[in-house]
């Protein structure tokens, strides 16, 4: 892979040429998703992270970091930190399947009236997590936050609910 390569098919994709995308994606697909391999070692999964990847980069492909001279090292770097978010949703999903596991074997009336702290807002972002499976790059479009700041929110949902639940 030559960096000048790169940077002449980012000049097509800001001209829309969706033949660059073509071009890009069989270029670039297999070294980056040994970078997400590395972290996420689930093929499906992985996969889903290249392909949500590829679809950011078409999205945003008028962002100045790929106007760049190293645009190689760019996507390199955003594949690394797709994989990695992916990872933390994963890992989050997981700590809150105890939770649901157990509302299912014991249901407890008073739940919804301990769960009534949490907002609309913070009940509709959960269902595009966990029931929509959103991932953190398309959440963080949809609430204008960034993936760290989405992670982090998750994260203390996910506490209140257990503390609810206890």
């Amino acid at each position: 892979m030559i960096e000048k390569d790169f940077k002449f098919l980012f000049d097509r994709l800001r001209r829309n040429d969706r033949e660059a995308m073509t071009d890009m994606y069989a270029q670039a697909a297999p070294h980056l998703y040994g970078i997400i391999m590395r972290i996420l070692p689930n093929d499906v999964r992985a996969a889903a992270v290249l392909e949500s990847l590829f679809v950011r980069i078409w999205d945003e492909r008028m962002a100045p970091r790929y106007a760049g001279k190293d645009v190689l090292n760019t996507l390199r770097s955003e594949a690394h930190r797709a994989a990695i978010e992916a990872k933390l949703a994963d890992q989050l999903v997981l700590r809150a399947a105890p939770l649901a596991a157990d509302a299912d074997r014991n249901p407890r009336p008073d739940l919804p009236q301990k769960l009534s702290s949490l907002s609309q807002d913070d009940l509709e972002f959960l269902s595009c997590a966990y029931l929509d499976a959103f991932p953190l790059d398309v959440l963080a479009r949809r609430y204008n936050e960034s993936p760290k700041a989405l992670s982090a929110r998750l994260s203390a949902l996910i506490d209140r609910l257990l503390e609810a639940s206890s």
